[in-house]
């Protein structure tokens, strides 16, 4: 018992570490959102280009890329940094990226008779923004602003990778140290919907208050070089598409799943499913991996690195899905039910021949979102050995010494990508949008 008082010790002192990457990674990632969503405002074109080219950037490519450059490729040039710098940077322009458009998004929603007001005031562009717009904008960026910072947290959990102790790095310690994996990973578990639940109740509470030298040489670009990794990467780019392509079945068929349980007339069954839809949601990813892959193998159910990697992506991502599935079929009038009714229609008629039909259509481009959103987090599966394209990139970086070549493909392969898929995202929108 002495023993576990210890352990618990050790991963309530990387629930610290972690809850200080939160704040100052959040605090980083506010000055970035505000900078970055009024650039993209700005009269100036460059100054439009340099916010938006921050913007897609980091929204394009993945946490976990951009933690590894700045911690193994930055000290190439001279700028060496702690785990905890390198973390918190990461978080901050990570999330920025996405809550500059949040910024954006919300003072372009201030009617446009305030702006012609303050021009009629006589009011400077710094007065308007400080004393007019900002004061309406702000409420509405609160519940997005949340959102993010819940999704900061989880994503503290990679920073681990990187030797920082966090509570993620001490339950791996602690399973290292008892050869026991359920219970420094399910309290960690416990202790991140905790705190995400914190942030919560807070933005609840805010919402109510306020409503609406010689690194030149190792710099080098070597094209042979290069050119001698590209099929071990290019064999991780398709074991990364096939685990997305997978995971996002795996999210659609259980997200129905979900959907449907929380619609249930039944309490016992709508109640539950709507606790463990939250709690995989407000849990970290990467633990999520963790446990499916070290943590069931103690009670028997052993999977390969691949499947557990899916089942895990699958998992978490149905809990949002979920959520698409239940608007979209909540967006079903209600007259439809009562006909399906009035024609003697069976559920299972029901749902398959007249509510689906209908629900299912326009949830394409929310559903697409959530597919980028994972391909995006298929990093995360080289913690558990699967040979992605992180993993690969790894490999050869570790094998060479170099890793400008190896880190910074991966994340043009990972922008590449994103960008044909925001690309068919938008031609699938405006071509439901015409149907509509």
């Amino acid at each position: 018992m002495g023993d576990w008082a210890g352990y618990l010790t050790l991963i309530l002192d990387g629930a610290w570490v972690t809850v200080r990457l939160t704040v100052m990674g959040a605090a980083v990632a506010l000055v970035f959102a505000f900078l970055a969503g009024l650039g993209r405002l700005s009269r100036h074109a460059a100054v439009r280009w340099l916010a938006t080219a921050y913007i897609e950037f980091f929204r394009g490519t993945s946490i976990f890329v951009q933690l590894f450059w700045i911690y193994f490729v930055l000290p190439l040039t001279g700028v060496t940094l702690t785990p905890m710098q390198a973390g918190v940077m990461a978080l901050g322009l990570n999330v920025g990226a996405y809550g500059a458009e949040v910024v954006r998004g919300a003072i372009l929603s201030v009617p446009r008779d305030q702006y012609e007001a303050t021009t009629a005031l006589n009011l400077t562009r710094w007065q308007r923004m400080r004393h007019v717009i900002l004061p309406q904008a702000l409420p509405l960026m609160v519940p997005t602003f949340g959102n993010n910072a819940i999704e900061l947290l989880k994503a503290t959990s990679v920073v681990s990778l990187i030797s920082l102790s966090d509570m993620t790095f001490q339950a791996q310690v602690v399973r290292s140290q008892t050869g026991n994996t359920l219970i420094p990973f399910v309290t960690v578990l416990v202790i991140y919907f905790a705190l995400s639940m914190t942030i919560a109740a807070a933005v609840g509470a805010l919402e109510r208050r306020h409503p609406r030298a010689g690194r030149g040489a190792l710099m080098d670009w070597d094209w042979s070089f290069a050119w001698s990794i590209m099929p071990q990467l290019l064999a991780g780019v398709r074991i990364t598409i096939l685990a997305t392509i997978l995971g996002a079945a795996v999210a659609a068929v259980l997200g129905l799943v979900f959907a449907i349980l929380r619609r249930s007339p039944n309490r016992w069954i709508a109640r539950p499913t709507a606790f463990v839809v939250q709690f995989i949601r407000g849990t970290p990813l990467l633990v999520q991996l963790y446990f499916i892959f070290y943590v069931l193998p103690d009670i028997g159910i052993r999977l390969p690195a691949l499947a557990a990697g899916v089942l895990g992506m699958g998992l978490h991502y149905a809990t949002y899905a979920a959520e698409v599935y239940r608007g979209g079929i909540e967006a079903v009038p209600r007259g439809q039910w009562e006909a399906a009714r009035a024609t003697n229609l069976t559920a299972r008629q029901t749902w398959v021949h007249v509510i689906l039909p209908q629900a299912l259509p326009p949830m394409i481009p929310a559903m697409a979102n959530y597919l980028l959103a994972m391909f995006k987090e298929t990093p995360l599966l080289s913690a558990i050995t699967v040979l992605e394209l992180m993993n690969q990139a790894r490999s050869a970086a570790n094998f060479s010494y170099r890793y400008v070549e190896p880190m910074t493909l991966v994340g043009v392969f990972f922008l590449v990508i994103s960008l044909i898929s925001v690309a068919i995202l938008r031609w699938l929108e405006r071509r439901y949008a015409r149907r509509a």
